[in-house]
């Protein structure tokens, strides 16, 4: 899928919610297209992200960001929000949203993901270095 195909996918996704957050862009043009498998992780993730900024922060101040690069990592997508924020650590384990849903999933197409969080809301950031 194409970067470009994959910001489309992350804002789709958001749609299902019923909302369209705005979304930055930045994708080199020389980008090449990422996996299939990749894709869907990353969105799959970056839903899950959404879903819980929605329900956990009221969606406040939802935005989205995608980045394709020529280099490692050559895909960031970012699901941020403006909530109350939480401390990641104290999620009980058998919530599975973050865990399996958010960090499994893309962790298991060799990627990364971070949940930073503070009093002033939260960014999810998913990345992907391009490797197999």
């Amino acid at each position: 899928i194409s970067m470009s195909g994959l910001a489309d996918a992350v804002r789709n996704a958001a749609a299902e919610f019923g909302i369209i957050p705005p979304l930055s862009r930045t994708i080199d043009p020389d980008a090449p297209a990422v996996p299939g498998s990749v894709a869907r992780a990353l969105v799959l993730a970056a839903t899950q992200a959404i879903a819980n900024a929605i329900q956990h922060a009221d969606g406040e101040e939802l935005r989205l960001e995608v980045i394709g690069r020529l280099e490692a990592p050559r895909v960031v997508v970012r699901v941020i929000d403006g909530g109350s924020g939480f401390e990641p650590d104290a999620v009980p384990a058998d919530r599975l949203g973050i865990s399996a849903s958010i960090v499994a999933r893309v962790s298991a197409v060799g990627g990364r993901s971070r949940i930073d969080s503070d009093g002033h809301g939260t960014v999810v950031t998913l990345e992907w270095d391009g490797a197999p």
